[in-house]
């Protein structure tokens, strides 16, 4: 085959895949999503229309204007089964604090939040103190949290060994786990009656619409139900929490409990989220050793200086640099001539004789890695065989072979090659992100059912591309570059880029590959940051939005997602946007929002008004927040005065109760307030605001 053919053939069919796969890093078509700016409603329940349990339909018709002939059908019971003994785990959504997670969580009341928002309500439930009956308004669920010193043990019973009778609806060999907690704990732990409905509620994720200003409602875009414990966690312990059932409880002096879920944390004091990033050193990515003059211009581009062994055994130091830079004024250069091997991509400095080895390491790192992925190097292969036998099935020459794409007379594999291609980037263009960064998700099209290896070549592509397959030291050379708390900014070099893939696509083949579509964007700028901190792997559900511009917040204008989005380890997140960035936000989502308190000098409560807005009066003409000191129980004794009713417990236990007096105390007063009666005002006061940090890119 010669040269000229392959590099057409390369041009016609690979590089249209991977133009499709690129499309993302063109800024012109491609573009960041908006953050949605919405906010959180709050419902006090959705009760399903008929809950568990059986039932009797009766069916009867009066034919006569005196009511004299009535006709009846027999009765038909029919049986409604609830989740009564076991929870899908697809119903569950999320927990808080996350399962195995390490934090400082003594100021929050662990939850958990469900899909099926009617599910705390879709079963009647008793109350386990004395077994009377619940309200139709009361959840059939509760969260019990133990400390490890009280943490009972799992067992799995049958419903005949728990002592709950057999029924035509369920079969008393169905195994449950079971949870068995002594009266005295159960008294200290469990929530009061009246309390129970005030632990859970629905919350609605809500857009604001342009007519909403007149009278229209918002619109809902998601829905959750979230059941709330009673109980903080205890500082320098392992917390576990159980989702318990309300239902069945046959045990005399003990409280037996079915455990539909569980979930255990550890509780360390530690900084939250806001102070976790402030503490982040914010820089561009480079090198900021004084030892090692940062003035040099390589080391202000981004280059380290390496080890490198030659062939012969020598020894020197060689330029290296990742495709993070740190400024785009310093964006390297690739050597266009050139591409069958690694070594046409070396390239001699003029100021101290030192190789700059960045796109050569790129280039052979992208073979290496497709070599070790053996169905990837297999079907690239097969590709280029398959394609260049149909082309010299025709003609050798280049102009005939040019000639031919342009007519109808295809061979039926050709044929099926660009159906494929143009099916793969149907689907590019139409895909949506999917959440981990990818940005698409790849099915085979009907097209490609022949060709399944052009499907194995895109995915692997856009593995590459969005650097996932790209091992971490070849993306941060020098441990110095990204050190604890800290965020390095930087802008990709898309020609590292293109090195790595033509590297990819060499096997096969050793000649290079026409990337035309890659560098079209050249002048196009995409940029991002990588950060190093304890809050990547505490709150995985931390937002972020990017500007074009230094963002102000008299400015209401919504930011970017980025267009990638990887966690590269417990604390290592890297993160890209399709222009240059100028100011980050990183926050929380609203509506994963925290029942909780404020932590000072002790845990302390803001009112709220109507809208969610903390309360604010003025003091000595100085606008302060209206705070609601809680008063505590320290080994018995109250912190402020002895009539002080105790709102949180030694133990931690919140009396809910109590809570809500005060609360109602301090919003009489208020105008625009809302005294707490039912579950979504409980859940209105209890929320404790998202904290937002902005870095600038100085």
């Amino acid at each position: 085959m010669s040269i000229s053919t392959d590099n057409l053939i390369h041009k016609e069919e690979i590089s249209q895949v991977l133009s499709c796969m690129v499309k993302r890093f063109n800024p012109d078509e491609f573009q960041s999503e908006d953050v949605e700016q919405g906010g959180v409603r709050f419902l006090d329940n959705h009760l399903p229309g008929i809950k568990e349990g059986t039932y009797t339909l009766g069916i009867s018709q009066d034919t006569s204007p005196t009511g004299n002939e009535t006709y009846s059908l027999p009765d038909h019971k029919f049986h409604i089964n609830g989740p009564r003994f076991h929870i899908s785990p697809d119903d569950i959504l999320s927990v808080f604090p996350p399962a195995g997670s390490q934090g400082d969580h003594a100021h929050v009341l662990p939850h958990i939040a469900f899909k099926r928002i009617s599910l705390p309500w879709e079963v009647d439930g008793k109350f386990p103190l004395d077994k009377s009956a619940l309200s139709n308004d009361d959840p059939w669920l509760a969260l019990l949290v133990f400390s490890d010193t009280e943490i009972p043990e799992v067992q799995t019973k049958t419903l005949h060994e728990i002592g709950i009778p057999d029924d035509n609806y369920h079969d008393g060999d169905e195994q449950v786990n079971v949870i068995e907690v002594d009266s005295t704990t159960l008294q200290t732990l469990f929530p009061k009656k009246t309390e129970l409905a005030f632990l859970a509620h629905v919350r609605q994720k809500t857009v604001e619409t342009p007519d909403e200003l007149n009278g229209n409602e918002p619109m809902i875009t998601g829905e959750k139900a979230y059941v709330v414990a009673n109980r903080l966690p205890q500082n320098d312990t392992t917390s576990v929490v159980h989702l318990v059932s309300l239902v069945d409880y046959p045990s005399a002096g003990k409280g037996t409990f079915i455990s539909l879920y569980q979930w255990q944390f550890s509780c360390v004091k530690r900084p939250d989220f806001k102070k976790l990033l402030q503490q982040v050193d914010a820089r561009a990515f480079r090198l900021y050793d004084e030892n090692q003059g940062i003035d040099n211009k390589y080391f202000l581009g981004g280059y380290v200086p390496l080890p490198h062994f030659m062939r012969k055994g020598l020894q020197t130091l060689s330029w290296y640099r990742s495709p993070l830079v740190p400024d785009p004024r310093f964006p390297g250069g690739l050597n266009s001539d050139f591409g069958h091997s690694s070594d046409d991509y070396l390239q001699l400095t003029n100021e101290n004789n030192m190789l700059h080895v960045s796109y050569a390491t790129a280039w052979q790192l992208g073979r290496m890695l497709t070599l070790q992925n053996k169905d990837v190097a297999l079907a690239i292969q097969r590709l280029k065989r398959q394609v260049a036998q149909a082309v010299k099935s025709i003609q050798d020459d280049k102009a005939a072979y040019l000639a031919f794409l342009q007519t109808k007379t295809l061979t039926e594999n050709q044929q099926k090659i660009k159906e494929c291609v143009i099916a793969l980037k149907a689907q590019a263009d139409a895909a949506q992100d999917d959440g981990d960064g990818s940005g698409t998700t790849f099915s085979c099209p009907t097209e490609c059912d022949d060709l399944e290896f052009d499907l194995i070549v895109a995915r692997w592509l856009v593995q590459l591309i969005t650097l996932k397959a790209v091992p971490f030291n070849y993306l941060v050379p020098h441990e110095s570059m990204l050190p604890p708390n800290s965020m390095r900014f930087f802008v990709l070099d898309e020609n590292w880029l293109i090195a790595l893939i033509e590297g990819a696509l060499s096997i096969g083949g050793h000649e290079r590959m026409d990337l035309e579509q890659l560098g079209a964007t050249q002048g196009k700028v995409f940029s991002g940051f990588l950060l190093r901190s304890e809050v990547v792997g505490d709150y995985p559900d931390m937002h972020i939005a990017g500007y074009d511009y230094v963002k102000d917040d008299d400015l209401k204008e919504d930011g970017k997602q980025p267009i990638i989005k990887t966690q590269l380890s417990s604390e290592v997140l890297l993160c890209m946007f399709p222009f240059q960035i100028q100011s980050i936000d990183l926050f929380l989502k609203k509506e994963a929002l925290h029942m909780g308190f404020a932590v000072g000098d002790d845990l302390e409560k803001s009112c709220r008004d109507k809208d969610g807005d903390v309360y604010t009066r003025e003091v000595k003409e100085v606008e302060e927040a209206l705070l609601l000191p809680l008063t505590t129980d320290v080994n018995g004794v109250t912190t402020n005065s002895e009539n002080a009713q105790i709102i949180v417990g030694k133990n931690g236990v919140l009396n809910i109760n109590t809570l809500i007096a005060t609360f109602n105390s301090e919003l009489d007063k208020q105008t625009n307030a809302e005294a707490i009666t039912l579950p979504h005002h409980f859940a209105l006061q209890m929320m404790e605001g998202v904290p937002k940090v902005r870095f600038d890119v100085g």
